[in-house]
């Protein structure tokens, strides 16, 4: 049980972690899975409330989710709580204004400090208590070894948001088709090493970067604290067209895509592509892989593959569905297409059962693809250098799509 014993010891309701807490704090997260465990101070005779925001996956995305059946009661006591133990100047709150006056290029203490609150002794977690806002509070957080920026951040409100219609608009507005369809109760917005989740009825909206392997993931998390916090506080948000295009992976046209210098090998690749296509991202596992936003209506990303070797060419490049499908809507549109443009494929059956089926436009020696229900692969023949054949597939893809 919980107690307002400085040592008291609490562990993780979900994955039953020791969590560290000194009997100030009203809300710890579990380092291990990141559950959020609301822990009211003074004399508490029951279990704390689980909240649950920012609970890690195994792939490493954090996934919002809201717990049910809070007891009134341990609702009570949190909110005094929260607003007696947040420090100075938190009695009444940290209006939204403050806290979008503060820098995320910051340590905890230093933005506890901005805002009136109390630092966490562990320099990880901040947790804010709002007024005059639909939310209820917010927090920010840190991740090992990066004590400089903030990493994730997010806005909860207990009873849901008065006007999700209203929220989710505006997140639609500066986040696009890229912010997925409803599922589980939650939408997505993807990119990179970066992502967004939003509660259907509001009750939480969230971000994280993670900072381990994308060079922009400081400036991507201050891009979306902007969006989110416009959304939060109501107030219209203006961007650059070519902010929303590169990064927030609204997209470029497959003729962009087309017009590129496919003879960059392995070595030129990373940087040309960063200065071409500003906003995507490159990872290296056996090959160099690096992603381009779209905003095809047939298509959400492409990626492209540098063999992984002094001189490595491009390999193949690979058009994958749009934000939240995992396999094309209309298959056979893209074959019809293809089949115009560049004569018949070979059509083959995959399973017979299942009515899966695959198709192939290949060129000896040329640059040659193959669709199947969930990507469009070209791959790069030796004629990449004058390509003439990559050109081909663009060009009807783009027309086809338009039509």
């Amino acid at each position: 049980m919980a107690s307002s014993t400085p040592n008291n010891k609490l562990e993780c309701p979900n994955c039953g972690a020791p969590l560290r807490w000194k009997g100030e704090a009203p809300v710890v997260a579990c380092r291990y899975c990141d559950t959020h465990v609301h822990t009211p101070t003074g004399q508490v005779t029951r279990e704390p409330t689980v909240v649950r925001s920012q609970r890690k996956t195994s792939g490493g995305c954090a996934i919002l989710a809201i717990t049910i059946g809070f007891p009134v009661a341990i609702l009570l006591i949190a909110g005094i709580a929260t607003m007696i133990s947040g420090g100075v100047g938190s009695v009444t709150g940290v209006s939204i204004e403050t806290l979008a006056s503060v820098s995320l290029e910051a340590d905890n203490a230093t933005i506890a400090a901005a805002l009136g609150l109390a630092p966490d002794d562990e320099g990880d977690d901040l947790h804010i208590p709002l007024r005059g806002s639909d939310f209820d509070y917010a927090f920010l957080r840190w991740e090992d070894g990066y004590p400089d920026h903030v990493a994730s951040f997010g806005f909860y409100a207990g009873d849901g948001h008065p006007s999700p219609t209203t929220l989710l608009a505006a997140l639609d507005a500066s986040l696009g088709r890229r912010l997925e369809p409803e599922t589980d109760g939650y939408r997505y917005w993807r990119w990179a090493e970066s992502h967004v989740n939003v509660s259907v009825d509001g009750s939480h909206l969230g971000a994280h970067s993670d900072p381990g392997d994308d060079s922009h993931w400081a400036y991507r998390t201050r891009l979306l604290w902007s969006v989110t916090l416009a959304a939060a506080s109501g107030h219209p948000l203006e961007l650059e067209p070519t902010t929303r295009k590169a990064w927030l992976a609204h997209g470029y046209s497959l003729g962009e895509l087309g017009a590129m210098d496919l003879a960059q090998d392995v070595d030129s690749a990373a940087a040309y592509m960063r200065a071409t296509f500003p906003g995507s991202y490159a990872e290296t596992f056996i090959s160099l892989d690096i992603e381009v936003p779209l905003t095809h209506p047939w298509f959400g990303s492409a990626e492209l593959s540098w063999e992984n070797s002094p001189d490595g060419p491009l390999e193949t490049t690979r058009l994958s569905p749009i934000p939240g499908a995992q396999t094309f809507p209309d298959q056979a549109a893209i074959h019809r297409c293809l089949d115009s443009a560049v004569g018949p494929g070979e059509r083959r059956v995959d399973d017979h059962l299942a009515g899966t089926w695959s198709v192939s436009w290949e060129r000896p020696g040329e640059t040659w693809a193959n669709l199947n229900r969930y990507a469009l692969n070209i791959h790069h023949g030796e004629d990449r250098r004058t390509p003439p054949a990559w050109r081909a597939f663009i060009a009807a893809l783009e027309a086809c799509a338009h039509e």
